[in-house]
């Protein structure tokens, strides 16, 4: 039993269909990349995972059980987190507080300050800057803190989308480094990226998503050789 499974989803804007008959499946403990261009539908795909978008047709199910059905609520109660593009803090609000936010589910609260030192650990620099105001962090400790939030409640799949937009090249190799060590900690990571180089190199399988449909999928090793991605994403 994979711990999540898509199962041939349509999802639509209105009238306009975004995914066409897509499936995919994540196993307990790996780092699974879904990568493409831009509009191709990696956030849609996250989105409609999440609980926040609703499938036309198809299914998904995490750890055997369905979820396409759910509110995001319960989404979230199941173990799944979705750290959004654009890293969406409360901007007025402290670092600590941004963090804290994360525990709010059922099996958060009660172990919230003991994850809490586990994300300062982590990421030294949020426990250096827990009572700066969030919107005055450069954008890589924004993006550390969205990271922070998402952990803080204790995911069994962290889904990702571009951790690394808008990022200096060296706060990018940083944020990748963050989530090679989220992964060996037990975390099974969805990793939505535009930076495919860094995203293959981390992952265990990957997918190219194009036009809304899976055009290849395999170990990311494979995909990093791949002549199509070679040209197409990676500029060779």
């Amino acid at each position: 039993m994979s711990l999540l499974e898509v199962r041939n989803i349509d999802v639509s804007y209105g009238d306009v269909q975004v995914i066409f008959d897509l499936s995919l499946k994540i196993e307990e403990g790996e780092v699974v990349s879904i990568i493409g261009g831009n509009g191709s539908g990696k956030s849609t795909l996250l989105r409609t995972i999440s609980g926040l978008m609703q499938a036309s047709a198809g299914e998904i199910s995490f750890e055997g059980k369905p979820i396409h059905r759910s509110q995001p609520e319960e989404i979230v109660e199941k173990g799944i987190i979705h750290v959004p593009e654009g890293r969406r803090l409360f901007s007025l609000m402290t670092v600590l507080d941004n963090l804290i936010v994360g525990a709010h589910n059922s099996r958060a609260r009660g172990q919230a300050a003991a994850t809490l030192e586990k994300v300062y650990e982590l990421l030294p620099r949020l426990k250096e800057r827990h009572n700066q105001i969030a919107m005055t962090l450069s954008g890589g400790e924004q993006q550390m803190v969205a990271i922070g939030r998402g952990l803080m409640s204790q995911p069994k799949l962290l889904m990702l989308d571009e951790p690394s937009l808008g990022l200096a090249p060296i706060l990018i190799k940083s944020i990748f480094e963050t989530v090679r060590q989220i992964a060996d900690q037990g975390t099974t990571v969805l990793l939505v990226e535009q930076d495919v180089r860094h995203s293959l190199s981390l992952s265990d399988r990957g997918y190219v998503l194009e036009h809304g449909r899976i055009a290849i999928e395999g170990p990311a090793s494979q995909l990093l050789d791949d002549p199509h991605i070679k040209t197409a994403y990676l500029g060779i």
